[in-house]
This record gives C-alpha cells, sequence and structure tokens, in this order.
C-alpha cells in the first residue's frame, strides 16, 4: 500500500476507498462467479421441469399398459383381417362377407362386380359394386352388419331408390363396398 501513498489519506477517504475496493471486487466476483452458476442453476431446472413432464407422461402410459393389450387382443382378429394371405382373392372375400351378411338379413343381391383397387401408400383398397334389393328394414340390417364385419367392410357410395313396383314396398340399391387390406 505504500505505492499507492493511502498514508497520506485521512481515515474517513481510506474508509471510502476500502468501501470502493470492496464494492469493485464484489462486482467482479458477482459478474464472473455467482451470474454463471445462476444461469446453469436456471437451466438445469428448465430440463428437470421438462423430465419432469416427460415421466409424467410415461407414468400415464404405463399405467394404461393393461388397458392397451386387452385393446390388443380384443383387436387381433381385425389385425389378421387386414393383411391376407397372399394366395386369397380379395374381391372374392369381400363377395362372401357381402353374401353372408345379405343371406342374414334376407336382403336379395342381384348382381356383384369388381371395381377394382386404389392405391393408397401402404394400404390397398379393395372396391366392389353390389345391386340389392328388399324392404327397407331389411338393408339398413344388412348396412349395420357389413359395417360390423371383421372384414373392415365399409360402405363407401350407396344409390337407394323404390322399386318399379311401389306395392311391394322393396327398395333397390346400387352398393359400393370397400375393404382396405396392407400392401
Amino acid at each position: 500500500m505504500a505505492g499507492l501513498n493511502i498514508d497520506r489519506l485521512s481515515s474517513r477517504e481510506k474508509t471510502l476507498f476500502v468501501l470502493c475496493v470492496v464494492t469493485i471486487m464484489c462486482t467482479i466476483v458477482a459478474r464472473l462467479v455467482v451470474q454463471p452458476v445462476r444461469l446453469q442453476f436456471r437451466e438445469l431446472s428448465v430440463k428437470i421441469d421438462s423430465a419432469n413432464a416427460v415421466l409424467f407422461g410415461n407414468k400415464a402410459i404405463v399405467a394404461q399398459k393393461d388397458n392397451i393389450e386387452k385393446l390388443c387382443e380384443d383387436y387381433r382378429e381385425y389385425v389378421t383381417a387386414v393383411t391376407p394371405a397372399p394366395e386369397v382373392n380379395v374381391e372374392q372375400e369381400i363377395f362372401n362377407e357381402i353374401e353372408r351378411c345379405a343371406d342374414d338379413s334376407e336382403v336379395a343381391v342381384l348382381d356383384r362386380k369388381p371395381q377394382g383397387v386404389e392405391e393408397q401408400g401402404i394400404f390397398r383398397e379393395h372396391l366392389v359394386r353390389v345391386e340389392i334389393e328388399a324392404p327397407m328394414p331389411r338393408l339398413m340390417q344388412m348396412f349395420y352388419k357389413l359395417e360390423q364385419s371383421t372384414q373392415l367392410l365399409r360402405v363407401r357410395k350407396m344409390d337407394l331408390s323404390p322399386s318399379a313396383n311401389d306395392k311391394t314396398g322393396l327398395v333397390k340399391g346400387v352398393l359400393v363396398v370397400s375393404k382396405i387390406v396392407t400392401a
């Protein structure tokens, strides 16, 4: 301290000088040590919060494991219906299922024709056209059976009109039925 000539300063000036030096040192320590540590704590806190959110979501998924396994078992028969064996004629399967539903509902199948296949990425949609005739309640019963089929059939389009002879109460219809299979 001799080089700074602090000895010549009064006690009040020495006190102010020491306070200034201590303040400058505290500022330097705060900027170089405390602030980076505080930023690291903040980053770690954000990472911990995001990890907790992920953990909470994973806990919810694990809690549903038994329900998911049960649903997989319930839908296993549908998965096999979507993935046919290579030697299976998909259109024939569709026709057989339509005729089974029609017979169960007492609906007359007048004509049936394949309408082709639409490629849609990883799956193919097979389309068939079917002409039917029956009273309206029977047709509704057949539509329900088609939609509930394990073959995953869907009535994509229907055109219904009264029969030429209105006294019979029959309805004629043309359906386009589709089935999706994996490619």
